[in-house]
């Protein structure tokens, strides 16, 4: 059971949600209620007997579930990021062939922890439904880590190799390679 300071603290949650997006808020908080009722319509047809779920137990886990796997970041922003660059200064083509070879899928020189090979799942060739274009410069990361400029001809060398984890000497061969193509 979650203590009176967790349901204050979450509740103010709620009310900022409000607060801070108005009808669509609303809109989450209804969705929660939505699911908070699934899950006790579910516990109440297979008899499990538990305290109704509620909204703040769904923003609870959803905050919970979020920290998880937001902790360390991902870079799939900064990835669509690059590609929008990318593709701006070297065309659609050649600038999605720069990216993707940087990319660390199926490269031989991408730190490893295992020497065991897994496939990825089959590439469509174009956009997938759903997915969102990152517009170039876009993007204010919130960690001093990373920091992206405004074009790509303006990325040191060091500083996108280190990001993506590989030799600047790789970098600029893949670079010359996307260039010559």
């Amino acid at each position: 059971m979650p203590s009176a300071q967790t349901e204050a603290l979450v509740t103010k949650q709620r009310q900022l949600l409000v607060d801070t997006y108005g009808d669509e808020g609303r809109q989450i908080l209804a969705d929660a209620q939505a699911y908070a009722d699934g899950i006790n319509a579910y516990w109440e047809a297979h008899g499990i007997n538990q305290p109704p779920a509620t909204v703040n137990d769904v923003i609870a886990v959803t905050a919970f579930i979020g920290s998880i796997f937001g902790a360390g970041g991902g870079g799939e922003a900064a990835n669509g990021e690059l590609l929008s660059k990318l593709r701006a200064s070297l065309g659609p083509q050649r600038g999605y062939r720069a990216w993707d070879d940087v990319m660390l899928a199926e490269d031989p020189e991408a730190p490893t922890t295992t020497r065991k090979r897994f496939d990825y799942g089959p590439l469509t060739g174009g956009p997938v439904h759903g997915s969102v274009a990152i517009d170039a410069g876009s993007i204010t990361p919130l960690s001093a880590r990373v920091v992206w400029r405004t074009r790509v001809q303006q990325y040191d060398d060091r500083e996108v190799a280190a990001e993506l984890g590989i030799a600047v000497r790789s970098l600029q061969r893949r670079r010359q390679r996307a260039e010559r193509e």
